[in-house]
């Protein structure tokens, strides 16, 4: 499977960007969509040969797996990308492994004294080894993940990508008689495959730069910020984005738990396949730009071409959501539509802070970083409860959306600061774009509330194929990182 898959991208090699780094963001996007296009295609044929049981337990083994994998390599598979020199990123590697080898073996530990505590997790808790291995398995993936991003070995982890989702539905399909366990075998075998691909590299690396005790210690101390400031901040982040759900279901009831949750689902999806490669391919960019003194121009080019990636798209979104969610799922969720327009701000925001992620990673400045997610988690939860205390559902969205806005818009001015860039300057610079999106825009609107339906829809059309042409043909022109390079 391994040697079949890069064949296949040989082919399409051919269709992609010649910009490198709109290249490599293409690549990591052929990926996700592909992995994500199988478990897609196999997804109804896994409800009927799954019990709703077994798929709620399922579930709950990767909720405890995601947040106990945050803990597990003590967030120190994040700085593998920060280091100048090799020896110093294996050492960073090494404390990772150290972090992820002690955890696994006190959850192991745990597990075998079956401690009355810990019957709440009765079902998965049954099959505890496999959690553990599982855990093992995904810090061992992120870290090698991580080095081949280092390296730039964006093709071998989109392959990885594919891979593992051919792996999980493979053994997903075929066990299906052990119901619960057969899933959780599934994802325990696609992070198996995963590993196996991406390891060869980080061994070779291993050989070459063999980690030193004395190395150890000066790297502990050099990133001891990691488990300090960016372990919590990675807590308080996966808290916030299950909070709406929770908080929402426990004011208004499931269904309007629901709406939030399919239109965060539909409207996120430009975000995690273009927002997280991009993310990924910076988180070597933006050190190397920092240690060279050309970050600057580097996170004004980004901001520029997110800006538009994003707009127009969002812009449609704003404008139809709730008769498209009403024609694609039902009349009866034309209020998860409602919902989008009232989180389209959110998402845009969003969309551009979270590439720049790393700016505070190479600024040292985690920190602050913790700071303005606390402020956040409060901002979010302090609108959800507004909200849900004033009885109006699609209130409570709408201050959580400008709660979520204004704490984003301020980690965003701050990570700009960090890089020397203000966000007037960010906005004159792309002034006449937010005119142009604004403009189209407005117009849609005047046509909705004045045109006929026909004329309005025509328009629609255009629009949205507008922005499917703006956002593609911002994506395969890039940045050319190499144009601010100066110097060390």
């Amino acid at each position: 499977m391994q040697e079949r898959v890069p064949r296949l991208f040989k082919r399409v090699a051919k269709l992609l960007p010649k910009n490198p780094f709109a290249r490599n963001v293409s690549v990591l996007m052929a990926g996700t969509v592909s992995g994500h296009l199988i478990t897609i295609v196999i997804s109804p044929i896994l409800t009927r040969l799954y019990s709703p049981d077994a798929i709620g337990t399922f579930n709950v083994f990767l909720s405890l797996l995601s947040i106990a994998s945050i803990i597990a390599t003590m967030q120190f598979q994040l700085a593998i990308p920060l280091p100048e020199s090799d020896d110093e990123a294996i050492d960073v590697v090494t404390l990772a492994f150290i972090s992820l080898i002690i955890l696994s073996s006190v959850l192991f530990g745990i597990q075998r004294l079956q401690h009355p505590l810990l019957l709440e997790w009765s079902r998965v808790m049954s099959h505890g080894w496999l959690f553990v291995l599982a855990l093992f398995l995904l810090g061992v993936y992120e870290i090698v993940s991580l080095w081949a991003t280092r390296k730039e070995a964006f093709r071998s982890i989109a392959v990885t990508r594919i891979s593992q989702s051919v792996a999980s539905a493979g053994f997903q399909l075929a066990l299906f008689p052990l119901q619960s366990f057969g899933l959780m075998i599934g994802f325990v075998a696609s992070r198996l495959v995963g590993v196996n691909g991406l390891a060869k590299g980080l061994l070779a690396s291993y050989r070459n730069h063999p980690p030193e005790w004395r190395r150890l210690w000066s790297s502990l101390c050099k990133y001891r910020q990691f488990p300090l400031f960016s372990l919590p901040n990675e807590l308080l982040n996966a808290a916030g984005r299950n909070l709406p759900t929770v908080l929402l279901a426990s004011f208004f009831g499931p269904a309007v738990a629901g709406y939030y949750a399919l239109a965060e689902r539909v409207v996120a999806v430009p975000v995690v396949l273009i927002g997280n490669a991009t993310a990924q391919v910076l988180m070597t960019a933006i050190p190397e730009a920092y240690r060279k003194g050309y970050l600057r121009a580097l996170v004004m080019s980004v901001q520029g071409q997110l800006l538009r990636i994003y707009g127009l798209p969002y812009m449609v979104a704003l404008l139809v959501a709730p008769e498209i969610f009403a024609f694609l799922f039902g009349l009866d969720w034309r209020v998860a539509g409602q919902v989008t327009q009232l989180l389209v701000p959110w998402l845009l925001v969003r969309s551009l802070s979270n590439p720049l992620a790393p700016v505070a990673r190479a600024a040292g400045k985690l920190g602050t970083g913790l700071i303005f997610e606390v402020v956040l988690v409060v901002l979010r939860v302090g609108g959800l409860v507004l909200g849900g205390l004033m009885g109006s559902p699609l209130l409570t969205v709408g201050l959580f959306s400008a709660g979520a806005t204004i704490g984003i818009l301020l980690k965003l001015v701050w990570l700009l600061s960090l890089s020397q860039v203000s966000i007037l300057e960010l906005v004159r610079n792309n002034l006449s774009y937010v005119v142009h999106v604004l403009g189209l825009g407005g117009f849609g609107f005047g046509l909705k509330l004045y045109a006929s339906s026909f004329t309005f829809w025509g328009y629609c059309v255009f629009l949205t194929l507008y922005a499917i042409y703006s956002s593609v043909n911002a994506l395969r022109s890039g940045i050319r990182v190499s144009e601010f390079e100066q110097p060390a």
